[in-house]
């Protein structure tokens, strides 16, 4: 069964080939309009909605105003993430009742609202940083605060990024679209070698619904060393761009990869499990990909999407990678493995009895 998959697979190697050369046209643009040295500050248009309405907080807005077009205005949650996503403005500020307080006590100081893939707020946020570790050791000596904006004008610009640093949205993006690569690719490739073999060979699973399992398993393992196969191009082209990302975390985001491409196996197993017919089920693979990369936050950003659209999506694979890379943990990978083990158990169960209904009717 194996050689008949790899003989197949080499004659359709383009299913595979194509797409990989798209993914790595389009991650060198997009990666050359983000490259992460001396950026130069770009002005930004920045809504703050002033909670404190201190003397602090006023001399934070006036450190924004430096760059930056500053707009005082007390904006909802939902309106704010509403025109993030239309570029109306870069970003919405939210500063928090009892600045100080909250520096001096080690919490957040204010709620941002931005386009994560903004490199330009990521660089102004840097700054932010700066201010308040700053802001903060001023108030643990109980010292004045006068001349802040003054001394951090003075100071060596921040230098964006280090590339030894991890930066968590320098690697979710690629990441991401790599993963639903990996999907596409691999559901596309496989439905292909499916539908290839002749009816001939499949009606050998005829004999019984036990030997009809065994088929199910050994066509799943012949699929597995391929998909695994796309996936490890896939890690071994993000491995040589992120040369510099921690060593356990990027085993992480492999592993998830690689995992992700079993699920893509198991539902190309649950479609061609419906028909043969293989027009029918490239399209219906392409038009399910696209629609999962709309509601999963691939194409875009989940936070801005209808709560009924991100609920829907929680019965779907790919929103769980995403979940995955906002928080590149161990523990984040462990429940991301469970619910992928889960998706892919329910589409090989589902493959059996469609197959087991058909033999017996």
């Amino acid at each position: 069964m194996f050689k008949q998959y790899l003989k197949l697979f080499i004659k359709k190697i383009n299913k595979f080939v194509i797409p990989l050369i798209i993914y790595i046209v389009l991650f060198f643009i997009f990666s050359k309009n983000q490259q992460f040295n001396n950026i130069s500050k770009i002005n930004l248009k920045l809504v703050v909605n002033d909670l404190d309405n201190s003397k602090s907080s006023k001399k934070f807005i006036e450190k924004l105003k430096e760059n930056n077009t500053v707009i005082l205005k007390n904006l909802s949650l939902n309106e704010a993430k509403k025109q993030v996503f239309e570029n109306k403005i870069s970003a919405f500020i939210e500063i928090k009742k009892d600045l100080d307080e909250n520096l001096k006590n080690k919490k957040a100081p204010i709620n941002v609202i931005s386009d994560e893939k903004n490199i330009n707020f990521v660089y102004l946020e840097l700054e932010i940083n700066k201010y308040f570790a700053y802001k903060r050791t001023i108030l643990q000596e109980n010292k004045s605060d006068e001349k802040i904006n003054e001394i951090l004008k003075n100071e060596t610009n921040i230098k964006f990024v280090d590339k030894n640093k991890d930066i968590k949205n320098s690697y979710k993006a690629p990441f991401l679209f790599a993963s639903y690569m990996i999907l596409l690719i691999t559901l596309n490739t496989l439905i292909s070698l499916q539908s290839s073999f002749k009816e001939s060979t499949l009606k050998r699973i005829k004999i019984s619904a036990l030997s009809d399992t065994k088929f199910i398993l050994q066509q799943n393992f012949s699929k597995i060393i391929i998909s695994t196969f796309i996936s490890l191009v896939f890690i071994i082209f993000l491995k040589i761009f992120f040369k510099n990302l921690n060593q356990t975390k990027f085993l992480l985001l492999s592993l998830s990869l690689i995992l992700f491409s079993y699920t893509a196996c198991s539902l190309s197993t649950f479609l061609t499990s419906i028909t043969n017919d293989k027009k029918f089920l490239q399209n219906l693979s392409s038009i399910f990909t696209l629609l999962l990369g709309f509601i999963s936050g691939v194409f875009i950003d989940k936070n801005y999407l209808p709560k009924i659209v991100v609920s829907i999506s929680r019965f779907l694979p790919q929103v769980y990678i995403n979940d995955f890379l906002e928080e590149t943990t161990l523990s984040s990978f462990l429940f991301f493995a469970f619910m992928q083990m889960l998706f892919i158990v329910f589409f090989l169960s589902l493959s059996i009895l469609i197959r087991r209904k058909k033999i017996t009717s």
